[in-house]
């Protein structure tokens, strides 16, 4: 390619922090004074320092963040820009779960389904067991469960995941009330009818992939040589 890199003005603080190469870093900076920028030019950086482009991982929440940061580190990067790997939490555990699907035993076609689908399929496995989920504008149950069904999967502990497949349904929604952990249990059969993951399938699934086989975590471990993590505030622990 023959794109050259933009030139970037930053400040002492903000050079101070695209310098710094090795170890771990985090950067504190209020919305609106080029987080994004610098973010993108430090991975500019590490590629002029002889890092491979592709193995520069930056995580964002959304995919107009990490559009954003897409773009950014190509108007920065100059040549190879385009190689850095730039995904969303979400679209990075699907793309993992993607590439290792033959080695865990699922379906690398697998749907990923949003959380009106989640809320539709949870309303519709509720009225199979004659479960009446009240809707309201200050309280709707249908999100109430869903949210709980949601946390159920992302606060499990890295103990239970000892199988690729995830923790059993009875131990993943042992917390939840009886009612409800009967709907979970019916969305989670509904969802694995139609090969369909929801959103907190996805960071689950990556993370019981990570815990229960080793050869996966190790290959994915030296996999980057560079992650930067933006809006790191934001994240849990599973993630």
């Amino acid at each position: 390619e023959s794109q050259q890199a933009t030139i970037v003005n930053l400040d002492d603080h903000q050079k101070a922090f695209v310098e710094f190469q090795s170890g771990c870093a985090v950067l504190h900076a209020p919305v609106g004074t080029g987080k994004t920028l610098v973010l993108a030019e430090r991975a500019a950086e590490a590629i002029r320092r002889d890092t491979e482009p592709s193995r520069i991982l930056c995580v964002t929440f959304t995919n107009r963040a990490a559009e954003e940061l897409r773009q950014r580190i190509i108007l920065n990067c100059g040549r190879g820009g385009s190689q850095v790997v730039v995904r969303t939490f979400h679209s990075l555990c699907a793309w993992m779960l993607r590439c290792e699907a033959k080695q865990i035993g699922l379906h690398a076609d697998f749907v990923i389904i949003d959380d009106d689908d989640s809320m539709e399929i949870i309303r519709a496995c509720a009225s199979k067991l004659g479960i009446e989920l009240r809707q309201a504008t200050y309280e709707d149950e249908a999100g109430k469960a869903y949210n709980a069904i949601m946390d159920s999967k992302l606060n499990i502990t890295d103990a239970d995941l000892t199988d690729t497949a995830g923790p059993a349904p009875d131990n993943l929604f042992r917390g939840l009330p009886h009612g409800w952990r009967g709907i979970a249990h019916a969305y989670q059969e509904e969802l694995a009818s139609y090969h369909a993951l929801d959103f907190a399938d996805l960071v689950l699934g990556a993370r019981a992939m990570l815990c229960a086989r080793r050869e996966i975590r190790r290959r994915w471990a030296h996999r980057f040589s560079m992650i930067q993590v933006d809006e790191m505030q934001d994240t849990h622990m599973s993630e």
